[in-house]
């Protein structure tokens, strides 16, 4: 038996204190956490550009956003996508933040908006238009000349958020200026100050926080990052330390690895005025950059499967995050003007396709709905329902921050008030799988005694989170080992409630219930002596295990409902329960079929797709029903040798440039007049689609399949709706002995048809009604 103590009871809360920060509109923020209206509240954002997406579909994606269980939407303004050309920045179409805010607002969402003026999110000069890129001033600073720019780019903003706050009645909750500033703490006051003067109103400033960064001590909220991938790391290096790390139970949020090629860490000599901050940090642990995917750089190519993004989630919860802030949640593409990328021909030190930002998101550029969305809605529908009792309570770590996280000992955390609270276990990572712990013993010393956990064994790939001491209508619930999901109250007087847990694989569900005098258990349920639950058992205590039938407590004034769910019929049941309607529609979530197929080169791709972007995932009758039909490809010339390669001052890998598709495949394929998504699996090294003379979208080749809809097709083309069109797509060779870091099962692939650039099928997906 390996035993695992954690003491919750320093962590007892005597009073939340005094504000941290100046709030507004009902939203306070305390050392803890945050507060609404007086209740403990957990934001939970995700990002979403208005810019890289079709303004006909905002709204209901928007929707979906919030069906996934967010409550925010988190957006960027790019300067260099409002104004180009030096003149009147331009807010129509696609631009029209103003419309995006306000349709968010409709479907539920507070908003916060990142204003820049830098803002990285991979755009060329991360967001600044050229004319300021290379003005006669000192950009990020507080040069005069460069202050009356951005002056001047703020008061446009603020005309367009205008009575949108939250102060007004409107969705704003927070404004973001600059991003991943490390050394220059009075620029940022220094804009903030101008954004005021401007008319921009928010209860919330935050700033990211990453990077060992010099920030403003007053005023801000700061946010931090964590990826378990990174495109910016060399194509020589393994996993890096960085995301490794998300993996593992820490107090230590900030972050090295996040954009470290592109930000200046701050000098330990630095002459600011500002400190990091005083110790203990006096502000909450708060997100806005949790990787819930990752772009593909030319160089370097990640995926990241669903069950990474669910694990850091739920290990930030653990680890003390009070707001859960995800980056990307549905990717995009960008607008179809050419070169507006982080490239290594803007002095960038990575290239990133002209057009993809799908960025492997929870919701993906052509709005299909991935696992992990399927996945973090469950923690969301938690956080929702169980997120008061969470908010304020502490992270405590079983070791002193630093010595844990080893392969060989189990990771796990406790968030408390010192008597009742959740323990939380991470033993999933990618890469580095981490064994198995078999005779686990999870023990926690609360106020009122020992809460002990029956023995369990926890496998390769788990991670969860289970309740203690959770009282519901004078019931307690003194530990159970399923994970809770929803609380649901009952219509009627009886006071009933319902609380939802997910079944945790391979451990037996079993709950140690104390129940007040004179209640009743009824339901389908096995009595189980303390000795053999190997649980705290304490006088007075039920232990039960739980099948897939309800169990029921009535204690006479309130009837207490416990159901245990295995996934699947769990997200079929918040399907069914969300207004928005199923999520987990078989047509947004893709499709690929396992076992090898014909290339178009007359090849084969020995097991199907590569990845979990779109896995696989249901039979022949499943694609029927999901209105999937087979489209035809036809060849139209055969691809040549892979271009010679070209490297950056950096010695990483440039993209190819146009005059190397010379020598690249080409196909042809006829999109249908009706609206659907377009899906195409393929093999090579860059694919770019054309109509005539106009590059339409583009894609590096990481293991996942091109997606993209008929509307987005036509829109780029500059053709009507429902127009049919026949799009060319032109295939580079994958250089096989350059400089490229693929992720195993996708270079495996490439392996098997020897690195050729081919189409092995292509897809259309009818738009579900």
């Amino acid at each position: 038996m390996s035993p695992y103590r954690i003491d919750a009871r320093p962590a007892r809360r005597h009073g939340r204190g005094a504000p941290v920060l100046p709030g507004g509109a009902g939203i306070e923020v305390y050392g803890s956490h945050l507060e609404r209206d007086g209740v403990p509240w957990i934001p939970i954002s995700g990002e979403f550009h208005f810019t890289r997406s079709p303004r006909a579909t905002w709204a209901a994606e928007l929707a979906k956003v919030r069906a996934a269980g967010l409550n925010t939407v988190a957006t960027y303004l790019f300067w260099l996508h409002h104004e180009r050309e030096r003149g009147t920045p331009d807010f129509t179409g696609i631009l029209d933040i103003r419309h995006f805010v306000t349709l968010a607002a409709e479907a539920g969402l507070d908003v916060l908006v990142r204003i820049g003026p830098w803002a990285h999110g991979e755009a060329r000069n991360g967001g600044l238009p050229d004319w300021v890129q290379h003005g006669p001033w000192h950009i990020r600073t507080d040069d005069p000349g460069y202050l009356e720019q951005v002056r001047r780019w703020y008061a446009a903003i603020a005309g367009q958020l205008d009575g949108l706050d939250a102060a007004s009645g409107g969705p704003i909750i927070g404004v973001q200026v600059e991003n991943e500033l490390a050394d220059a703490p009075e620029h940022l006051v220094t804009l903030r100050g101008i954004a005021h003067e401007a008319g921009l109103r928010a209860p919330l400033w935050t700033m990211t926080a990453w990077n060992t960064a010099v920030l403003p001590t007053e005023g801000f909220l700061p946010l931090y990052g964590g990826y378990t991938e990174s495109f910016w790391t060399d194509a020589d290096e393994p996993w890096s330390a960085g995301c490794r790390s998300q993996f593992t139970y820490t107090h230590l949020f900030d972050d090295t690895s996040i954009g470290a090629d592109v930000m200046p860490t701050a000098r330990p000599d630095s002459t600011s005025t500002h400190r990091r901050f005083p110790t203990p940090d006096p502000y909450p642990v708060a997100t806005c950059e949790l990787g819930s995917g990752m772009a593909t750089a030319y160089h370097r190519r990640p995926l990241v499967d669903p069950d990474d993004v669910a694990a850091v989630a739920l290990t930030k919860l653990g680890s003390g995050s009070v707001w859960q802030g995800y980056y990307m949640f549905h990717g995009g593409l960008n607008p179809p003007v050419r070169g507006l990328q982080e490239s290594h021909a803007s002095g960038y030190p990575n290239d990133l396709p002209e057009f993809d930002y799908d960025f492997g998101a929870p919701i993906g550029a052509a709005g299909q709905v991935r696992p992990s969305l399927v996945l973090l809605r469950r923690q969301h529908r938690f956080l929702a329902d169980f997120g008061p009792r969470l908010a304020p309570m502490a992270s405590v770590l079983p070791t002193p921050d630093g010595e844990g996280g080893s392969a060989a000992t189990l990771r796990w955390a406790v968030r408390t008030d010192g008597e009742s609270g959740f323990v939380f276990v991470t033993n999933h990572q990618p890469h580095e799988p981490l064994p198995a712990h078999p005779q686990v013993a999870l023990s926690i010393e609360t106020e009122s005694g020992t809460v002990a956990w029956p023995t369990v064994d926890v496998g390769v790939g788990a991670y969860f989170a289970w309740p203690f001491n959770l009282d519901e209508s004078g019931v307690r619930i003194g530990w159970a080992t399923a994970q809770p999901v929803a609380r649901i109250v009952g219509d009627g007087s009886d006071g009933s409630v319902s609380l939802l847990f997910l079944r945790t694989p391979g451990i037996e569900t079993r709950f140690a219930l104390r129940l007040p005098p004179g209640a009743s258990l009824t339901g389908a349920l096995t009595d189980v002596d303390d000795d053999q639950a190997g649980g705290s058992g304490r006088d007075g205590d039920v232990v039960v295990a739980v099948g897939s039938e309800p169990v029921v407590v009535s204690t006479g004034n309130a009837r207490i409902e416990l159901r245990v769910f295995d996934a699947g019929d769990l997200d079929a049941f918040l399907d069914s329960e969300d207004p928005v309607g199923r999520v987990t529609s078989p047509v947004w979530m893709g499709r690929s079929t396992a076992g090898p197929g014909p290339m178009c080169d007359g090849g084969s791709l020995s097991g199907g797709s590569v990845h979990g972007r779109t896995p696989a995932g249901g039979s022949g009758a499943d694609r029927a029903d999901a209105g999937v039909a087979d489209l035809s490809v036809r060849e139209l010339a055969p691809s040549g040798v892979p271009p010679t390669s070209r490297s950056a001052s950096n010695g990483r890998l440039s993209a190819p440039l146009d005059e190397d598709f010379a020598g690249a495949a080409r196909f042809e394929v006829d999109v249908p007049s009706q609206e659907g998504l377009l899906r195409v699996e393929w093999t090579g090294d860059v694919l770019r689609a054309r109509l005539g003379d106009r590059l339409l979208a583009d894609q590096f080749f990481s293991g996942a399949a091109w997606e993209i809809t008929a509307a987005d097709l036509r829109e780029r083309a500059g053709v009507p709706a429902r127009a049919a069109l026949s799009v060319t797509l032109e295939i580079l060779p994958f250089p096989p002995d350059a400089a490229i870091w693929l992720d195993p099962r996708a270079r495996a692939a490439l392996a098997a048809e020897r690195f050729r650039a081919g189409i092995r099928s292509a897809h259309w997906h009818r738009q579900p009604r």
